[in-house]
């Protein structure tokens, strides 16, 4: 099942259709302030969040005020609405992905991930280990960039992305290994805060990547 989670980032407008036309998801989870991403073109499967940044919803609402404007604007039905208390230890992305992960989830698509929040963006990105964890693959989405997380060799199709840079997000990512790149290398240590693996660029359809141990952090982004 590919589930998406769209959070409260930057989507740009008409991304999601375009992308579920090209990659079919099969259901679609709000994440908070993510609901405002929606349109009559595509409603949500599912609500989540604490709704502290559910800004669709008029001010001075209640909580049972908010659930009944989701429900009348955005086809949810009473059971589609799960809200959480605004303070707790994880984030409504993380709760919303630990939910995805448990409806069996064998790809998970993230939009909404980046904006002017540094530490959200850094929180997002550090969800990624969960796909690590739980052997799924977990992207974060927008029109400009892909980021993922591997420890498994891996073809990476380029697919009108100009850039592909590579980070460790281990300690060290050893024996790694890239083909069918601008700066190809052979059986090279990345350790962690090394920035070598910048700005490479994909030279064929698809890159190559292989690695004996680690945890490397895979970026595609277009041109500016």
């Amino acid at each position: 099942m590919h589930i998406a989670l769209v959070l409260n980032g930057k989507v740009e407008k008409g991304f999601l259709l375009e992308y579920q036309k090209q990659h079919p998801i099969d259901f679609w989870i709000a994440v908070d302030g993510g609901i405002r991403h929606f349109t009559k073109e595509l409603f949500p499967d599912l609500f989540l969040g604490d709704m502290d940044s559910c800004n669709v919803v008029p001010d001075g609402f209640s909580s049972e005020e908010k659930a009944v404007f989701l429900q009348e604007n955005y086809g949810l039905s009473q059971e589609k609405i799960k809200k959480f208390p605004c303070e707790k230890d994880e984030t409504d992305s993380e709760l919303a992905l630990q939910e995805a992960i448990s409806m069996g989830a064998k790809k998970i698509t993230i939009f909404g991930w980046n904006g002017s929040r540094i530490d959200h963006v850094y929180g997002n990105i550090s969800l990624l280990t969960y796909g690590i964890k739980h052997q799924i693959s977990i992207v974060l989405e927008d029109k400009d960039n892909r980021v993922f997380l591997v420890k498994e060799p891996v073809q990476v199709l380029k697919n009108g992305f100009s850039y592909l840079s590579l980070f460790s997000y281990s300690e060290e990512v050893t024996g790694l290994t890239l083909r069918g790149v601008k700066y190809e290398v052979t059986d090279f240590i990345l350790r962690k805060g090394m920035v070598r693996g910048i700005s490479n660029e994909i030279t064929k359809d698809e890159a190559c990547i292989t690695m004996k141990n680690g945890e490397l952090l895979v970026m595609q982004s277009k041109e500016e």
